[in-house]
């Protein structure tokens, strides 16, 4: 009576080859998470930079109204919708208030954008979060963790920086990829 049934060396070949199998397709998948990440970082900048030189446009227009802004009755505010987002001196780019609900409120009103505030244990569970950085500016960036770091420290996020607070003197988006 024959036995059927693999011999240990033919095990031991199937094994080696779905080893090396996997060692070549894992990181091809782990790319392509990282692109895609990326990507959608880029698609992200690019549609805030245009809506934000749309919104600049409109600032211009003679028939723009300016309301005084609820909290900073020195700047001037545009008002989309009952909802007021504060125009920069320098460039009449977008001043966005500290609450990252008001934030995401204030970016709706410019962009069709599916970003998200951080959820109460500070985790970002969607693939485009937000967070306001206190000086006007926000970041949006994809899923994290973010307990035990300072959103400084994540390097998959674009940093929209106004005017008044970046060194060139304009609004500009900085980008970091170094994690994705």
């Amino acid at each position: 009576m024959k036995n059927k049934g693999f011999t240990l060396i033919e095990l031991i070949v199937v094994i080696v080859i779905l080893a090396i199998l996997s060692a070549v397709a894992i990181p091809k998948f782990i790319g392509h998470k990282t692109d895609a990440r990326i990507a959608a970082l880029e698609g992200t900048k690019a549609a805030l930079s245009a809506s934000f030189e749309l919104f600049a446009a409109r600032v211009e227009l003679p028939s723009t109204q300016f309301v005084p802004c609820r909290y900073h009755q020195e700047m001037r505010c545009m008002l989309i919708n009952d909802i007021q987002i504060r125009v920069t001196n320098e460039d009449d780019h977008p001043f966005f208030t500290i609450t990252d609900e008001a934030i995401i409120s204030q970016l709706k009103q410019l962009v069709d954008l599916d970003v998200y505030k951080l959820n109460d244990e500070f985790i970002a569970e969607h693939s485009l979060n937000l967070i306001g950085d206190y000086e006007g500016g926000f970041h949006v960036f994809s899923e994290i963790d973010a307990n035990d770091r300072d959103i400084e420290e994540f390097g998959c996020r674009i940093h929209y920086i106004p005017s008044n607070k970046s060194e060139s003197g304009r609004s500009e988006f900085v980008t970091d990829y170094s994690e994705c």
